[in-house]
């Protein structure tokens, strides 16, 4: 990626640099920001220029004509999501016995987490090469340690990342690998009790609307549905990576 390019993307309106994606995948990557569609299209005229890059976009569910607009453009659905949310005050969940707060994972654990993501928006795009999804998940798990504001929990083979800002907590990820045992739910009442005394005055997470095993346990818990939102991808000269 030429210099030069990385620093006329801040001149972009409607789409957002993302330094983390952009070195996973090898060529810039963008998040779109605002449903302009006519400064969405002068964005895409100009990066059209470039040999690769990517886009991935969210939008509600309900607004069936901004998608058929981003569409035109070159942008693919790939899965909807339904994102989750609850108050933790007042709550009667207790810590959970063997479940841990960590601050190291090997790499080797990293990757059997990291190979254990089948059917979300990355992995169901079929463009997207199983070796950068590796490569992505694995190094998300491994900066989270370092990221400001999370926390990682363990227990038996799962794992719950949640990222605080302000009063706000996100589950970013519950991975377990040894399923049907419970461990996910117990994880996430874990997280939850951890959560009940302070001042985070909301729990969210975002997960596949497919995923009825993932919404079963959030709605267990006390989580209500807050909205419904389509994933779309946009790849420009997608031949130069797919694998």
């Amino acid at each position: 990626m030429e210099a030069e390019d990385e620093n006329s993307f801040g001149k972009l309106k409607a789409l957002s640099y993302l330094p983390f994606d952009s070195e996973i995948f090898g060529f810039p990557f963008f998040r779109l920001i605002t449903k302009d569609k006519n400064q969405l299209s002068r964005d895409l005229e100009s990066l059209r220029k470039l040999p690769a890059f990517g886009c991935d976009a969210k939008v509600d569910i309900n607004e069936l004509s901004y998608m058929k607009d981003l569409k035109n453009e070159g942008f693919i659905h790939i899965c909807d999501q339904i994102t989750f949310g609850l108050s933790p005050a007042n709550s009667k969940w207790i810590p959970v016995k063997n479940a841990v707060k960590l601050t190291y994972i090997d790499s080797a654990k990293i990757a059997f987490h990291a190979d254990n993501f089948k059917d979300d928006r990355l992995s169901l795009d079929s463009r997207i090469s199983n070796l950068s999804i590796r490569q992505f998940y694995s190094k998300w798990i491994s900066n989270s340690f370092s990221f400001p504001g999370k926390t990682i929990y363990s227990l038996q083979s799962g794992l719950c990342i949640t990222h605080q800002k302000k009063n706000v907590l996100k589950i970013d990820l519950v991975s377990v690998l040894e399923k049907k045992k419970g461990v996910g739910s117990r994880l996430i009442e874990h997280t939850l009790a951890q959560v009940s005394q302070t001042k985070v005055s909301c729990v969210e997470v975002t997960t596949e609307a497919h995923n009825t095993g993932a919404i079963k346990v959030y709605t267990r818990n006390g989580f209500a549905e807050q909205a419904r939102s389509s994933c779309l991808h946009m790849f420009h000269n997608e031949k130069q990576y797919s694998a």
